[in-house]
């Protein structure tokens, strides 16, 4: 599912107000999308209340696969 950007705003980057089961997060880090750009591969982390949101590139599957860099891509790759 993807994050609505106001709402993962509120919950993630304003601790004060966001739900006490959000502020006990000590540490966080992953990739992740949000709903305003699909397409783009984001890079959250998160420690303490130092936060950071990145993006990183495309998904392999927004990008069409003549772009791709081979042919034969990794199975692994493609199946996540």
């Amino acid at each position: 599912e993807l994050f609505d950007p106001k709402r993962f705003a509120a919950a993630m980057l304003e601790r004060e107000t966001c739900p006490p089961c959000i502020r006990q997060v000590l540490r966080s880090k992953g990739y992740c999308w949000l709903a305003n750009h699909c397409g783009m591969a984001m890079y959250w982390s998160q420690a303490g209340s130092h936060t950071s949101l990145h993006p990183i590139g495309a998904w392999w599957a927004e990008v069409p696969r003549t772009h791709w860099p081979s042919p034969d891509m990794p199975d692994e790759i493609l199946a996540d």
